[in-house]
């Protein structure tokens, strides 16, 4: 008995030592996850007669949205790529600050309603490495 108790014990100290994921870990699988969802609701896009054209016009108008300056936005390299079940919208955007002046071009991964701007400038470097991992894995 005095055994069992024994061990009862060390798998209660055990189990309660254990982690789960950091805020990192799931600020990562965030990033990715709303990635897998631009894939699939761009899918839906072309399987519904819209042309690769379309959904980067739709994806580029998502993407200005987000920006101080919508009109002034500039991209480049712009394409469409196969991602998990879906196609995802990659590319490069310039946009204005606060100060009308443009800020350089960024890396996005977008479908035809949303869109994510590469995490840039953090005071801790691995964060945006983390927030970038869905742009990474689709896009480079």
């Amino acid at each position: 008995m005095k055994k069992f108790a024994i061990t009862i014990s060390a798998v209660v100290a055990l189990t309660g030592c254990a982690t789960g994921p950091t805020p990192l870990d799931r600020l990562q699988s965030a990033a990715y996850q709303q990635v897998v969802l631009y894939a699939s609701e761009s899918q839906m896009f072309l399987d519904s007669g819209k042309s690769q054209d379309e959904l980067k016009a739709s994806a580029q108008e998502a993407i200005a949205r987000n920006l101080k300056d919508p009109a002034a936005a500039q991209f480049r390299n712009v394409r469409v790529m196969q991602f998990t079940n879906g196609r995802v919208v990659c590319g490069e955007v310039n946009g204005k600050n606060s100060y009308g002046a443009y800020v350089g071009f960024k890396r996005f991964a977008a479908s035809n309603n949303s869109g994510t701007i590469e995490s840039t400038g953090n005071r801790y470097p691995h964060i945006d490495v983390a927030a970038n991992s869905g742009i990474d894995a689709a896009c480079f």
